[in-house]
């Protein structure tokens, strides 16, 4: 039997290479689960700072609620800052996986060097709560303020030199802190022309999500 899983995507688009990118990547390599992906509203510039966090959060509760309601196993909130991430867990009995923890729970079991690049100032506290010791440094990516600007022809080669930065300050593992970044599939490529082992949050996102459905986990603990 497949498992149902629902994906939040917190940026709104009416772009279907956009919108379904995120559940065409797990697919890939779990092609076992079906899942159902719907963005919040009014996001159009998805999250990018704690203002547009704060007015996101009612419309992932809402959405999730919704999804459960739908009949789904599980849920992926498809954003690295893991927006309403507690409280949805309280309001739902089923999985519910954020994309910031799933990586950064794959990144310590990979390295304890990790480097992390998103589109933010500094760090978001959930990754550098979560990494503690193993966070070795950050970078923002330059030019880039929002998640729509990575689909620009500058965005891997932006991306590509945040990791560049971050292997030079000893990075070990590269923790990719935007998911955006899986939508323009960009892993694959620091892993070639760098040679270091990178962290897609969506990739996280989709094994976590797999193994708590199918061990019947129904909360993450901390």
């Amino acid at each position: 039997m497949y498992s149902q899983i629902g994906i939040i995507r917190v940026v709104t688009t009416s772009d279907d290479h956009v919108l379904y990118a995120h559940e065409k990547i797990i697919k890939s390599f779990l092609p076992s689960l079906n899942m159902v992906t719907q963005s919040i509203p009014d996001q159009l510039h998805g999250i990018y700072d704690s203002a547009s966090e704060e007015v996101a959060i009612p419309k992932i509760i809402k959405l999730a609620l919704e999804m459960e309601l739908a009949g789904m196993d599980g849920i992926i909130i498809s954003c690295c800052t893991d927006p309403a991430l507690d409280l949805v867990r309280e309001k739902v009995k089923i999985p519910v996986v954020g994309a910031g923890q799933a990586a950064c729970l794959m990144a310590k079991a990979i390295s304890t060097k990790v480097g992390v690049t998103s589109l933010t100032d500094q760090i978001p506290e959930n990754l550098k709560n979560q990494l503690g010791n193993c966070l070795v440094a950050y970078q923002k990516v330059q030019g880039i303020s929002n998640t729509l600007d990575l689909l620009n022809k500058s965005g891997k080669e932006s991306v590509i030199q945040s990791a560049n930065f971050l292997i030079s300050q000893g990075a070990q593992c590269i923790l990719l802190g935007c998911t955006g970044m899986a939508t323009i599939g960009i892993a694959n490529f620091i892993e070639q022309d760098l040679n270091i082992p990178v962290v897609d949050p969506i990739v996280a996102s989709g094994s976590l999500i797999n193994y708590l459905v199918n061990r019947n986990k129904w909360q993450v603990r901390a």
